[in-house]
C-alpha cells in the first residue's frame, strides 16, 4: 500500500514538473508568433481531444507523466513548407534559444517557489543552504545521502539518520559537526570500524561500519553524505524568498557538480537514480511528512532543469547548440543530419533510462 501511494506521488510530482516545463515552452512560442499544433496533457496516445483554440489542440493522453507541445519545426523543416514564417526555425536566433531555455528557467523558477515556501512555513534545513546556520533550532548532524554498495548502506545508514556519537577504539566524538564528522573518518586507523549512535526519529540504534578506498579520493570514507540539519522557523515573505533564492541556487550547483563528476567518471551510474528509485526516495519524504515531499519536488525540478540544459541531442540544451551552430555558419544544418542526432539521442536517453531502471530492481533483492 506504502509503494503504491509513493508511485502516486512521483505521478503527481513529475507529472507538475514537466507540464510546468512545457508551459514554458508554449508560452514563448505563443508569444513570438510561432505555431504551436498540439498541447499535450498527458504522454501519447491520445485519450482525448478536449478542444482547440487559436490554432493549437488541446489534448488529453493515456500515460500521466507530466505534457509536451508541438511546436512548428521544432526538429527540423523545409524553407519551401507554406506555414515556414510561422515556425521556430523562422525566426531570430534568439528567439529561437528563449523558447528553447523556457521549459528550464520554468524549472528553475518553480523550484525557487517551493523552497521560499518551505522557508514560509518552516522546516528543516540543511546549514550549508542558508546565511544564518546560526539560527537554526536544535541543530544535528544528519545523513543526507548514503551511497550505493558502501559500508554506510551495508551498515543499515539511512539518510535522515540523525548521528548524535562516533567512536572507535582510539578516539570517540559526541554532537559532532559535518567537517569534524568528516576529519574523524579520515583519521580512522586502516581496518578499525567505526560504531556510530544514530537517531532515526523513532528511536536510537547502534551500527558498526568500517571505512573503505575508494569511495573518497586519497582518503577512506564510509559512503555518506552529511551536514547538520536544523529546524527553520518561518520566514516572513520577502526573508523566505530570499533563502528560497539561495537554496535554489546552491541546488542548481551540487547538481551540475554531481552531473560534472558523472561525465569525469568521479561517479558511476550507481549515483543515478530511475522511476524506481525515485518512488523509494518518495515514499522515504513521505515518511518524513508533506513538506520534505515539497523540498523533493524542488529538487527533482533542478534535476530535471540541469539534465535538459546538457548540450545533448534530443534536450533542449541539444537543440540550442544546434541555434548556436547555424547561427555561427550562417546556415540551416542538413535536416536529415538534425532529425538523425536527435533521433540516435532520444533512443540513447531511453536505453540510459532502462539500464538505470534495470539496475534500480536489482538493488531491491
Amino acid at each position: 500500500m506504502h509503494t503504491f501511494i509513493s508511485i502516486i506521488i512521483l505521478i503527481l510530482i513529475l507529472g507538475v514538473l514537466v507540464f510546468v516545463h512545457e508551459l514554458g515552452h508554449f508560452t514563448l512560442a505563443k508569444l513570438f508568433g510561432i505555431r504551436v499544433d498540439e498541447f499535450g496533457m498527458g504522454l501519447p496516445p491520445r485519450a482525448a481531444r478536449l478542444f482547440s483554440w487559436k490554432g493549437t489542440e488541446y489534448t488529453l493522453n493515456w500515460i500521466p507523466f507530466g505534457g509536451f507541445v508541438k511546436i512548428h519545426g521544432e526538429d527540423s523543416i523545409d524553407p519551401k513548407d507554406p506555414d515556414y514564417g510561422r515556425s521556430i526555425g523562422a525566426k531570430k536566433w534568439w528567439q529561437q534559444i528563449l523558447v528553447l531555455v523556457a521549459g528550464v528557467t520554468m524549472n528553475v523558477i518553480l523550484a525557487w517557489i517551493l523552497f521560499s515556501a518551505t522557508f514560509m512555513v518552516g522546516a528543516p534545513v540543511a546549514a550549508s543552504q542558508t546565511d544564518h546556520p546560526e539560527l537554526l533550532r536544535n541543530p544535528v548532524l544528519t545523513v543526507l545521502e548514503v551511497a550505493s554498495k558502501s559500508p554506510a548502506e551495508a551498515a543499515g545508514i539511512h539518510a535522515d539518520d540523525e548521528i548524535l556519537k562516533a567512536s572507535t577504539p582510539h578516539a570517540i566524538i559526541v554532537s559532532p559537526t559535518a567537517d569534524g564528522f568528516t576529519t574523524f573518518v579520515q583519521s580512522t586507523v586502516p581496518g578499525d570500524s567505526i560504531t556510530l549512535k544514530l537517531d532515526s526519529g523513532s528511536g536510537t540504534r547502534v551500527v558498526t561500519a568500517t571505512p573503505v578506498t575508494g569511495i573518497v579520493p586519497g582518503h577512506v570514507a564510509l559512503g555518506v553524505s552529511v551536514d547538520i540539519v536544523g529546524y527553520q522557523a518561518g520566514l516572513p515573505f520577502f526573508s523566505a524568498f530570499g533563502e528560497g533564492w539561495h537554496a535554489m541556487w546552491y541546488a542548481v550547483a551540487t547538481t551540475a557538480q554531481a552531473f560534472w563528476h558523472l561525465v569525469t567518471g568521479k561517479l558511476g551510474l550507481n549515483s543515478l537514480s530511475g522511476p524506481v528509485g525515485l518512488t523509494k526516495t518518495v515514499g522515504d519524504a513521505a515518511r518524513l511528512g508533506f513538506l520534505q515531499v515539497v523540498l523533493l519536488a524542488a529538487y527533482i525540478s533542478i534535476n530535471l532543469a540541469v539534465i535538459n540544459i546538457l548540450p545533448f541531442p534530443a534536450l533542449d540544451g541539444g537543440r540550442i547548440l544546434f541555434v548556436i551552430i547555424e547561427t555561427v555558419i550562417r546556415r540551416p544544418l542538413p535536416r536529415r543530419f538534425v532529425e538523425w542526432a536527435n533521433g540516435i539521442g532520444f533512443s540513447l536517453l531511453i536505453l540510459l533510462m532502462l539500464v538505470i531502471t534495470v539496475k534500480d530492481i536489482i538493488k531491491l533483492f
